[in-house]
């Protein structure tokens, strides 16, 4: 039986050239995997000092020192309006119709000024009238006196009764009581004819006009809307607990938000724009729906403002409580309903090329207050005890950071040259580099 030669079956060549692809295959997965010659000549650019491959484990952390506070404010904000010192809505005492208006909508005006005017034709009919009643009245009062003058004459010679010249005295009184009756109507005419005319109480704009020329009006009906001129004031009601807190803000207490040095005044601000403001009075009673307070703020002189405008009262209200202010992104979720934190505990030990580590611990705190940025917290914290203050959710307790600020390169081109300081993402695109 012949043996089967399997050599003879594969020609040489075919050998040859599955060498060749297996030796090129070989070549290629060297040429994909990164070369200690790589390796050792960064580290050798790195004069030993740092290693990017090593050094880029520990993930760089942002941090800020705590600083302990004795109590935090609160700003509390209260909407109130501009008012007029004066704001009357005026009118005719009397009805009538209306002849003559002199102002309308808009006009300034100052005290005294005519405004607007009613007929008073009949009013100077009824006078004229009790002209001539009293005409008569003294006509007949003089010839009541002749008389008794005459007879008391005649009396004297016996002529005249006594009883005719107490029928005349008795006349001539009731002659001077219809005098002063009829006297004393033309007076109150008089007054009605001048109480036709409507003046102006005190100096003003008029804001609104009611009636027109030729309306008759009815006694008290509104004609005019005036507002006086001159500063306005502020009215604003808080609650009866901030009115100490007022008077300290207003004295010169503690500015609104983190920094407690510095001091403030009052401020109030109206359309976007800040005014310094006293306190000039406190109402005696409380609201009965809104439970507040009624207070009136002074504004600076010559302020142009409209009334009825929006304003804002800010109140710092003071809460003594320890704790610490902190950004909002220093803060995590925690477990039924508290909030963790975490602080850098440096490590005396461990460290990566002269660079110094921190191990990440876990805090729980209580969140007491919080703005749009800031948080008053307060629990297992020290007063100057470092806290990571963003990238929480990169990294977890235990773990092994370095400070942003601790980043170190040196020049590459050069590695005599000095190592110096970078940022985080310089670090980083070196190193993806």
């Amino acid at each position: 039986m012949k043996t089967l030669n399997v050599n003879s079956l594969w020609p040489r060549s075919h050998t040859a050239l599955a060498f060749s692809a297996v030796l090129l295959l070989q070549l290629g997965l060297t040429a994909c995997t990164p070369g200690n010659a790589d390796e050792s000549s960064e580290t050798e650019g790195m004069t030993g000092q740092i290693q990017y491959h090593d050094q880029s484990y520990y993930h760089l952390a942002k941090s800020e020192p705590v600083i302990l506070q004795q109590g935090y404010h609160v700003e509390r904000r209260f909407s109130g309006s501009v008012q007029v010192k004066q704001n009357a809505a005026i009118g005719f005492e009397q009805s009538g119709k209306v002849a003559s208006l002199y102002f309308d909508e808009g006009d300034q005006v100052q005290q005294g000024d005519l405004l607007a005017a009613q007929d008073t034709e009949l009013l100077q009919m009824e006078r004229e009238e009790l002209k001539a009643q009293f005409s008569e009245i003294e006509a007949e009062l003089n010839l009541t006196r002749n008389n008794l003058k005459r007879l008391t004459q005649l009396k004297q010679s016996g002529f005249t009764s006594t009883q005719s010249i107490d029928e005349l005295e008795a006349r001539q009184k009731v002659l001077l009581a219809s005098r002063l009756r009829v006297k004393a109507a033309l007076d109150a005419n008089q007054i009605r004819i001048e109480k036709a005319n409507l003046y102006a109480p005190f100096s003003a704009r008029i804001s609104q006009r009611f009636q027109d020329s030729g309306a008759v009006v009815n006694a008290g009906v509104p004609v005019f809307q005036l507002l006086q001129s001159g500063n306005s004031e502020v009215k604003i009601g808080v609650p009866v607990r901030l009115l100490d807190t007022i008077l300290q803000q207003q004295a010169g207490g503690p500015k609104l938000g983190k920094e407690t040095g510095k001091k403030d005044g009052l401020v109030l601000e109206i359309d976007g724009l800040t005014y310094p403001t006293t306190l000039l009075a406190a109402g005696a009673e409380v609201h009965p729906v809104t439970r507040t307070v009624a207070l009136r703020f002074s504004l600076p002189e010559s302020t142009r403002l409209v009334n009825g405008q929006m304003a804002y009262l800010t109140v710092a209200e003071h809460h003594q409580a320890q704790g610490f202010w902190l950004p909002l992104t220093a803060l995590t979720d925690g477990v039924r309903g508290m909030w963790n934190l975490y602080t850098l505990q440096p490590e005396t030990e461990s460290s990566v090329d002269g660079l110094k580590l921190y191990t990440l611990q876990s805090r729980n705190i209580t969140v007491l207050h919080a703005t749009q940025e800031m948080a008053y917290v307060s629990g297992a914290l020290a007063d100057g005890e470092r806290v990571l203050t963003a990238g929480l959710q990169r990294l977890v307790p235990g773990q092994k950071v370095r400070l942003q600020a601790q980043a170190l390169t040196s020049d590459k081109t050069d590695p005599t040259k000095p190592l110096k300081m970078i940022s985080a993402e310089q670090h980083m695109a070196e190193v993806k580099s």
